[in-house]
């Protein structure tokens, strides 16, 4: 968030550790939205982005108004280098503006089904060379994680669920999640979700089959978010302030 003439907006920074050689401290910090005049409501707030292998992202934005057609609250954006050269470079055009940014079409802003943006709290794309991500809502909704998978045809291009309840998906059993806030992705694609309202986080299989879930009040207090790195689990515990880890059992060797 940032202030202006005693108003707060919600916003989205990016920070460029690259070229600060990861030094935080002297990182660039550099406002991406909002950008338009229209944009600049108090009542928005982003609340997701997610990151893909192309360099695009997607960033989840929600708020009241969603009567709108064409640029409802309840959205996901896509930004991306505007133009690339030969070689990967981003061509810097005269007015110093090198992304595009666009509203993700065909998602429902209010839907309590599947393929929803109401009220997405989180995002996370996978370890592959494709446009799918799992996303967590807050919203009234009966799926409160899911798998957005793009679909191509040639003709259409879309977002669908990558499951289908009818199929008895265990990721997709309605009512499964009661609060979830966070979700991640580790390199054998697994899922993690984090359930601050169960106290647990959940572990799925790529097929959405439920594996090894863990927690409860004796081990979380309000499990916010969740990361995997280096075959350790990460997760952030904002009732306790702490960050938990986690070295699951079919890593160990």
């Amino acid at each position: 968030e940032f202030d202006t003439s005693n108003v707060t907006y919600s916003a989205v920074y990016k920070i460029d550790l690259h070229s600060a050689g990861h030094q935080i401290e002297n990182a660039l910090v550099t406002r991406i939205l909002p950008i338009r005049d229209v944009d600049f409501n108090t009542q928005r707030r982003y609340t997701a982005v997610t990151v893909f292998y192309d360099n695009s992202f997607f960033v989840a934005r929600t708020g009241p108004n969603n009567t709108s057609v064409s640029n409802p609250d309840n959205s996901i954006f896509k930004i991306a280098p505007k133009k690339l050269a030969a070689g990967g470079d981003v061509l810097i055009p005269s007015d110093g503006d090198t992304l595009t940014i666009g509203r993700v079409p065909f998602i429902d802003p209010l839907s309590q089904g599947l393929i929803s943006a109401n009220g997405i709290n989180s995002m996370c794309a996978f370890y592959k060379k494709n446009l799918d991500f799992i996303a967590t809502l807050s919203g009234e909704s009966s799926f409160k994680a899911q798998w957005f998978h793009f679909f191509s045809s040639g003709i259409e291009e879309k977002y669908i669920s990558q499951f289908d309840p009818r199929d008895g998906v265990e990721f997709v059993i309605p009512n499964r999640f009661f609060n979830p806030t966070g979700a991640c992705i580790d390199p054998s694609g697994n899922i993690y979700v984090a359930d601050a309202g169960k106290d647990s986080v959940f572990k799925f299989n790529s097929s959405g089959d439920e594996l090894q879930s863990f927690g409860g009040s004796s081990v979380f207090t309000k499990p916010y978010a969740v990361a995997f790195f280096n075959k350790i689990l990460y997760v952030l515990d904002s009732g306790k302030n702490q960050i938990l880890r986690f070295i699951l059992s079919t890593d160990l060797k």
